[in-house]
């Protein structure tokens, strides 16, 4: 190596020159050679899609084939067979869809009955494994290669079973595809013209080829490609050297009815490894043939430069050197080496004294400086409550970056994370910071390849939280992350948009509602009007009984659209969680397969609320749980008393509450659907409404409470729901539902009815007529108070009011009862109205009226309170 040194610059010139080139043609080859690995990828690459392509298309064809047969299976015609009304319409069907080479129906012991194509003679498909095979299993069957007996074509048939009313095997319907109908996926794909697929079905014999069909058709695919494919995975790329001596990358796929059942089909495509290679190759000579004359070029101009423009200069720099290093700063060498980079470096040895001295003094400065930035980088890095992680970049061979590791952090990043500083430091941020998707690192990549800064919010599923994630590059070489926990702000923010859907389909819900039960008012009470004048021995008393059982399901509906509806406040009353949660459960699973487990101490508080909000609120969860385990299991209902502070409650105020939660073994729900399933009108049942949840969401969040919903696909669901408690005790109640019958202790009085609709002022108006009242009607607020004042100043007032509270165009209930009271403090007012949400519905003595009835309503309901109104003292009112 010494004696090498020692030789002359010009020597190590044409030396360096040699050693330049040979790289230069290894990097070369091995470029080449790289393509060729990557034309390889590519070509298996393709071959996998052509494979997957193909696969889906056949796929789609089977499970269109499986849905046919299924719907001709249920036709009269083939349930009771009429042979005639059958072939016309399978005829019909293989005209629509060619893909389709013949159908057929058959009896139970495989007599063809129907064929789309005519048949000269009586056929029968016993022998055929379709027939066995759809017999045995009860289920859709594959075939293998055949020619067909009746279209006498190449064909792989497909059969399902027919089965009666009662499950008994029928006879079958077989189809036969043409798969020669695939061939236009690779005619219309951008793969070359070498390309080729195979479809083989189970037993190995082709019933597809791309080249020689005719010579391939229903012949045995060689026994070690079967075996490979047998043996091997479901999918996979494989080479292997064809019957003319041809290396070839192919993929290949197993077809499947089901995953329970073996493979019925082989697909299998793709490419010679030599078409594959062929543009590395040529690219490889090519390159080699331009190389070799800038080779010699540049060996001539390396020793011509060496001597002339390098050895002579460098003696005079050499000489100038050993002067500099000796101290002597005075050295001008510039003046004997002038031009081109050695003459630069010459006047840099000028210079260099002068820059050493000035350079050391800046430096001290600089160290001072730096040092000060520091200290209050790192007080303020320290103190951030986001999480910061500083990161140096790992680049590729093309200084692309690819990766990042972590070489720094601050404590608010320990904190988020839950991880120690020491499980952080020196790992790969990708691998640490783990909630990041694939976008996510990309948009890494692009900041340390930019510089440009950039933002994002990111989902981590295994904790359920947000994040608000910041990258900047602070320097080439450097990433830094910044990132904070939003979960909060994004669920309070998913709050405020559920409530606002809710607020505007109240508008709508309530304005139906109104209008429905205006119309239900009329129909029940009458109704039952009807009903209280009949023998309840007679028919058609039951038959109004049942009508007024309809007529309160209608009712129902109408309440269910109001549960949602913003701005109704609950009717409250002291209530028992425990029974209302052990009547639910009872009431909902009896019948089912579905059995309760009831955890709920003696404890537990009672909580103030509206009991048939809860009650429907609770029905609506079981019922959920229930049709998520359509094969049985086990629901879980528990309740505990908990406590919040304002630190961690909300979005619950602070105080006590009763937890409720509900816990199935059900199918889950997908994390797409979670985030929708308390949102009006969504569902993923076929005959659901969407109202279910959401009237649960609403009726718990009008009750001050909040609920949660956490769900894990095939492991079940689980919800919390919260509601306030209180110390109060239920008050005891008797059931004082008598009914107020014809013929009873006649009644005297006056009556004033205020409604704008005629089927409901005809009906009270009987009723009270009925009872023995005088009955005076009026349509809207202002003839009220006139009728009032006039019977007041004429000595006969009204013994009580009945008022509408919405009058379209004119003076409502509520208005009208302020101004009834002015005249007459002691008016009884009864308010009513079709809005079962309406805030006076619920507090109505607040407003003047001494009770309310929301429609509709039985005849015996609205006589009861007028009755009891009427037994108060003056001093009561």
């Amino acid at each position: 190596m010494k004696r090498f040194l020692s030789l002359p610059i010009r020597i190590h010139m044409f030396l360096l020159v040699i050693l330049l080139a040979l790289p230069a043609a290894g990097v070369i080859i091995n470029a080449g050679f790289d393509q060729r690995r990557q034309a390889y990828k590519e070509a298996a690459a393709d071959s996998a899609r052509l494979t997957y392509t193909i696969s889906s298309e056949i796929n789609i064809l089977v499970r269109g084939t499986e849905q046919l047969a299924d719907t001709l299976a249920q036709l009269p015609s083939v349930q009771h067979p009429d042979p005639k009304t059958i072939s016309r319409l399978l005829g019909n069907l293989i005209a629509k869809y060619p893909q389709y080479s013949n159908i057929i129906v058959t009896d139970k012991t495989g007599l063809v009955l129907a064929s789309a194509l005519p048949m000269k003679q009586p056929v029968t498909v016993a022998d055929r494994s379709i027939f066995t095979d759809a017999r045995k299993s009860g289920r859709f069957s594959a075939g293998e290669y055949m020619l067909g007996k009746i279209s006498r074509k190449p064909l792989i048939n497909f059969g399902y079973p027919i089965k009666d009313s009662s499950g008994k095997f029928n006879g079958i319907i077989a189809i036969g595809i043409d798969l020669a109908k695939t061939k236009h996926l690779l005619e219309k794909s951008y793969f070359p013209k070498s390309a080729e697929y195979v479809l083989v079905d189970r037993n190995g014999i082709f019933l597809y080829r791309t080249f020689d069909l005719e010579k391939y058709l229903g012949t045995p695919l060689r026994k070690d490609l079967l075996k490979t494919m047998e043996n091997g995975p479901d999918e996979a790329t494989i080479e292997f050297v064809s019957n003319k001596g041809q290396n070839r990358v192919s993929s290949y796929r197993k077809l499947r009815l089901d995953d329970t059942q073996p493979p019925y089909m082989y697909v299998r495509s793709g490419f010679p490894v030599e078409s594959v290679n062929a543009n590395a190759n040529r690219a490889i000579q090519k390159n080699l043939a331009l190389l070799i004359p800038f080779f010699a070029l540049s060996l001539g101009i390396a020793w011509f430069i060496g001597k002339r423009g390098i050895v002579d200069r460098v003696a005079a720099l050499q000489n100038a050197s050993h002067r500099l290093a000796d101290g002597d700063f005075s050295v001008q060498v510039a003046k004997a080496v002038s031009g081109s980079e050695l003459g630069d470096l010459a006047t840099t040895f000028d210079n260099m004294a002068r820059a050493l001295a000035e350079r050391e003094k800046s430096l001290i400065e600089n160290v001072k400086l730096t040092v000060a930035s520091e200290t209050k980088f790192r007080t303020l890095f320290e103190s951030m409550q986001e999480g910061v992680i500083i990161c140096e970049t790992i680049r590729n061979e093309v200084d692309g970056p690819v990766e990042f590791r972590c070489i720094d952090i601050n404590p608010a990043c320990e904190n988020i994370l839950r991880k120690q500083r020491d499980q952080i430091i020196g790992g790969k941020l990708l691998s640490i910071f783990s909630c990041i998707g694939e976008n996510g690192a990309s948009c890494f990549r692009e900041v340390a390849r930019t510089g440009i800064p950039k933002h994002f919010e990111e989902y981590h599923t295994d904790s359920n939280t947000y994040f608000e994630v910041h990258a900047i590059c602070p320097d080439k070489d450097r990433l830094a992350i910044i990132f904070s926990d939003i979960t909060q702000q994004k669920r309070m923010q998913d709050e405020r948009i559920r409530n606002d859907k809710l607020e505007s389909l109240g508008v709508l819900a309530g304005g139906i509602a109104h209008d429905f039960n205006n119309f239900l008012a009329g129909i029940l009470g009458n109704v039952s009007f009807a009903k209280m004048l009949l023998d309840p021995s007679l028919k058609a008393h039951r038959l109004l009984g049942e009508a007024e059982k309809a007529t309160r399901g209608a009712a129902q509906l109408a309440r269910q659209l109001l549960t949602f509806a913003r701005g109704g406040m609950p009717v409250k009353k002291v209530v028992s969680i425990k029974q209302v949660l052990c009547d639910s459960a009872t009431l909902v699973l009896r019948g089912t397969n579905v059995k309760s487990i009831l955890e709920i101490p003696d404890t537990l508080k009672n909580v103030e609320a509206d009991e048939g909000q809860l009650t429907q609120a609770f029905h609506n969860i079981i019922i959920n749980a229930a049709q998520a385990m359509p094969t049985g299991g086990f629901l879980t209902i528990s309740a505990e008393n908990v406590s919040f502070t304002e630190y961690d409650a909300p979005p619950l105020n602070p105080g006590a509450y009763i937890k409720v939660t509900f816990v199935d073994e059900g199918r889950g729900i997908p994390p797409e659907d979670l985030e929708r399933i308390f949102d009006p009108y969504f569902t993923t049942k076929p005959d659901g409404t969407g109202l279910g949840l959401a009237s649960c969401y609403s009726i718990i969040s009008r009750h001050d409470g909040h609920i949660n919903v956490a769900s894990t696909p095939g492991k079940g669901t689980t919800f919390e729901l919260y509601l306030p408690a209180c110390d109060k005790a239920i008050e005891d109640s008797q059931d004082n539902d008598e009914r107020l019958m014809p013929g009873s202790q006649t009644r005297t009085g006056r009556i004033l009815i205020m409604d704008d609709d005629e089927l409901i002022t005809n009906l009270l108006g009987e009723i009270f007529t009925d009872i023995g009242y005088a009955v005076t009607i009026c349509r809207d607020g202002s003839e009220a108070i006139d009728f009032y004042r006039d019977a007041m100043e004429h000595g006969k007032s009204y013994d009580a009011v009945v008022m509408d509270l919405t009058i379209p165009g004119g003076m409502g209930g509520k208005e009208a009862a302020g101004k009834l009271l002015q005249i007459d403090p002691g008016a009884r007012l009864v308010a009513s109205s079709g809005y079962s949400n309406d805030p006076i519905m619920s507090d109505c003595r607040t407003y003047g009226f001494l009770a309310a009835i929301a429609k509709p309503y039985k005849a015996a309901d609205v006589g009861k309170i007028i009755e009891n109104i009427l037994t108060m003292n003056r001093s009561q009112v």
